[in-house]
């Protein structure tokens, strides 16, 4: 475990052939070379040890130098593209690499493959050849996306301007982070004769509560799970999937459902392409892997997050025009899921709400709740409200109105928790807009929509929402045709509730 070369770059040399625009243009794969030896450098300490092939094309090939230097890498990054797929010389190195490791029993270090699958340009899996198997199942770190306006591929070069340039970058970042915590266990091992073969490492794995399912999505997604992964990796989580999915229905399930087992969360984000549609299936990747996470039924906690970008285009496609349709409107298929359509810096943070949300609902007032005669409604509100006397007085009219009251509880962190547990108990439900944000109010309203889906929950007789202070331009305009809409800025007004009181007994007696 000793080696010359940290990194071995297994390249098509037509794939470095530079755009002709000046004398100092480099090809793709110089400019690959040369930004991740700039970030393994800053990552790791030390000047890392990086060796490629640099001649052009020509009859002689110095077969023998480039067979020492790539047995002696620890780690081979393969830039794939079409024309790497069709090269024997490419193929017949990463064979001779994958076979030496292989035999040595080293293929893995810390459930890591240390063959880096980088995809400079698209190839289809029917396209890789034999030798490409272990590479199929890999993510890979991916150069290119999907233009919305034509659906073609677009590249991610240097030469296309400052925002390809910066996807490059952030790409080879990732990368180079990824190589880093290799070759980090490698060292382990070579210094420490630590047994991290194939899966062993000498650190714990992280615990359910530390890992994120983050499905698999289509390329008009990709770089926002880029981002969610990258931001949640750096805070300690373990985010999975890390290699593709089978392509036939029955693996797939098998595997999906394995991992959600080790997850706290998963989180799916939903575009406007309906997806890859595995053998044995009529329903694409993405909403299969919604689904088995909505038929899990774990032994801890584990929450569901379905999220679609604000102000996302009609799709084309009539399956999946259903699927966001169904996603957003029927309390079926929001069922113990959360459905957002936020930015995506806010979706990050309901993601981080989410994983440091309590791990035990309130027992204690749920089970006293439950003994009531009375029918009870769940009054939501923000934290920073519980001291409003606008709140306060709210709560008293509804409780001399005859009816129980049930508030949300907080953690130390300002984290309401359980707010499912509490409106599964109750008849009725009612929001206290006042400090919390449009996010919030979003987020409070998905779970009214879950409620109904839920077997054990009584339908609502009433759903209203009581907008009070502080007063804003959108407050003031704020208005919501599925809910019960009141505002009383100033103080509090029983006349203001009175529509809400009137639905819940009308319905009531409608039920009677």
């Amino acid at each position: 475990m000793d080696f010359e070369n940290d990194i071995f770059i297994s390249y098509a040399h037509l794939d470095n052939a530079p755009l002709p625009l000046d004398d100092r243009t480099q090809g793709w794969v110089s400019n690959f070379h040369t930004c991740l030896d700039a970030f393994l450098g800053e990552y790791l300490g030390r000047k890392p040890k990086i060796w490629r092939d640099r001649r052009l094309e020509s009859n002689t090939i110095f077969a023998d130098e480039i067979i020492e230097n790539l047995l002696q890498a620890a780690v081979l990054v393969s830039v794939l593209s079409p024309r790497y797929v069709q090269s024997e010389w490419c193929i017949r190195e990463l064979q001779r690499f994958n076979d030496a490791i292989k035999q040595a029993g080293l293929d893995r270090i810390a459930n890591k493959s240390r063959i880096f699958k980088v995809e400079k340009w698209p190839v289809d899996r029917d396209e890789y050849p034999d030798a490409l198997d272990d590479l199929k199942e890999q993510l890979g770190c991916q150069f290119f996306e999907t233009d919305p306006s034509t659906e073609s591929f677009r590249e991610f070069r240097v030469e296309f301007g400052e925002e390809a340039k910066r996807r490059f970058l952030l790409r080879v970042s990732d990368l180079a982070k990824e190589i880093t915590k290799l070759l980090k266990e490698i060292q382990k091992y070579s210094t420490q004769s630590s047994d991290l073969v194939s899966g062993a490492s000498a650190d714990a794995p992280p615990t359910a509560d530390k890992t994120i399912y983050l499905a698999l999505t289509t390329l008009d997604l990709q770089e926002a799970r880029e981002t969610i992964r990258r931001e949640f990796e750096e805070r300690g989580y373990r985010v999975l999937p890390h290699q593709s999915l089978p392509l036939n229905a029955p693996d797939l399930y098998a595997v999906v459902r394995e991992q959600l087992q080790q997850c706290r969360l998963s989180i799916h984000l939903i575009g406007e392409n309906y997806g890859f549609v595995p053998e044995g299936t009529d329903q694409s990747v993405i909403a299969l892997q919604n689904q088995l996470a909505a038929e899990h039924q774990p032994e801890k906690l584990f929450s569901r997050l379905i999220w679609l970008p604000p102000g996302l285009p009609a799709s084309t496609d009539l399956r999946q025009q259903t699927l966001v349709n169904q996603l957003l409107n029927t309390a079926e298929a929001q069922q113990g899921a959360e459905v957002l359509q936020v930015p995506l810096e806010e979706l990050k943070t309901v993601i981080l709400d989410m994983l440091t949300q309590p791990k035990s609902p309130p027992a204690q007032s749920l089970e006293a709740s439950a003994g009531s005669e009375n029918l009870r409604i769940y009054l939501d509100c923000d934290e920073q409200d519980l001291d409003s006397e606008q709140l306060e007085a709210l709560y008293e009219s509804l409780e001399d109105a005859g009816y129980e009251v049930l508030l949300p509880n907080f953690d130390s962190d300002g984290v309401a928790s359980f707010v499912d547990d509490g409106l599964k108990l109750c008849d009725s439900a009612l929001i206290y807009y006042g400090h919390g944000n449009e996010l919030w109010l979003q987020r409070r309203l998905s779970a009214l929509r879950k409620v109904a889906g839920y077997a054990q929950a009584k339908p609502l007789l009433a759903k209203g929402i009581y907008v009070v202070a502080p007063a804003t331009a959108r407050k003031r305009a704020y208005d919501n045709p599925d809910v019960l809409v009141m505002k009383g800025f100033d103080a509090f007004s029983s006349e203001v509730l009175q529509p809400f009181l009137n639905k819940l007994q009308s319905n009531q007696e409608g039920m009677a």
